[in-house]
């Protein structure tokens, strides 16, 4: 199993996503450290929109907040 740390703040931000897509249930976290400065953190999550099924990837940290 691969750990990862998730701040306070992030946690935060990516519950205030999934409040605007109340018909999520799951979300998958995508996490890259190769850069070695810092770390991009998103999830994704399936998403039907106007019947086409889509998914759809947020950013949750990124390259702005190094």
């Amino acid at each position: 199993m691969k750990k990862i740390t998730i701040l306070k703040e992030e946690l935060i931000e990516i519950l205030a996503v999934l409040d605007k897509f109340p018909d999520v249930e799951k979300i998958d976290v995508g996490y890259d450290n190769n850069s070695g400065i810092g770390y991009i953190l998103n999830i994704s999550f399936p998403y039907v929109v106007n019947g086409v099924a889509t998914t759809q990837t947020v950013e949750i940290t990124g390259v702005d907040q190094w």
